[in-house]
């Protein structure tokens, strides 16, 4: 089934020859986000290796950021980190900004997970550094937000982390971003859990759940059916472990 699903993608990669590099970046990145982990990584990796042959290297710069993501969600952080690097001197030795500002959340959240919250923070600043305020930025400052929300909540610093979700959940929505905004309710509510609002965190990741839903997220579905069922369990352990002393 596995080999089926593969030699399935490799074939919707056939066209890569003639593909420009925003429809192999924005076709992985759908992959991604629809929960096709395989799908994603054959793809990417055809198109990479027809971007290297042609020597398009703000194309593979590109694809490094999907592998990069991809491998992160995988729980490779040796290989997301290597590929996000990449894709971030890419971006840094032709000049663009636009880019770098996608990486860069991802490479903070790559950093938390590794359990390294000062590099986290210096590539969030860094992304705030570039957000000149005479531009309009779109939706680009979102996943920012997110990423200095998620810090914060590491960081047990509630409030700015409340803060920091609530604009990015308002940045996503104003733009039509509906997946960050689902990711940016997945946080929020994962940081209601960790500060012990159980109402809140239940609100914000049934949110979540129903953003998620609507565009086909299948693994991130499954990734806030667990979160919530993680917070009943604690709940329930909590409450439990009272009535024993009382």
């Amino acid at each position: 089934m596995l080999q089926r699903r593969r030699a399935a993608a490799l074939n919707g990669c056939q066209a890569l020859a003639g593909c420009h590099f925003e429809d192999a970046v924005g076709i992985g990145l759908h992959y991604l986000r629809q929960g096709d982990w395989i799908r994603a990584r054959a793809y990417q990796d055809q198109a990479i290796a027809a971007h290297q042959a042609r020597n398009s290297i703000a194309a593979v710069g590109g694809c490094s950021f999907v592998l990069g993501n991809l491998s992160l969600q995988e729980g490779n952080y040796a290989e997301a980190e290597e590929l996000l690097l990449r894709s971030l001197q890419i971006c840094h030795n032709g000049g663009n900004v636009l880019f770098e500002l996608w990486v860069l959340p991802v490479l903070a959240e790559l950093y938390l997970k590794m359990g390294q919250p000062d590099q986290a923070t210096e590539y969030i600043e860094r992304g705030f550094e570039l957000l000149k305020p005479d531009r309009n930025w779109y939706g680009l400052p979102a996943p920012l937000h997110t990423a200095k929300g998620v810090l914060a909540s590491s960081q047990r610093k509630w409030v700015e982390a409340e803060k920091s979700f609530d604009k990015a959940v308002a940045i996503n929505r104003q733009y039509e971003l509906p997946w960050d905004e689902a990711r940016a309710l997945y946080e929020w509510g994962t940081m209601y859990g960790q500060s012990k609002k159980k109402e809140a965190a239940y609100e914000k990741l049934d949110k979540a759940m129903a953003l998620f839903t609507k565009v086909g997220a299948k693994k991130d579905v499954e990734k806030t059916e667990a979160a919530k069922e993680r917070l009943g369990a604690s709940w329930f352990s909590r409450i439990r472990g009272r009535s024993r002393v009382g």
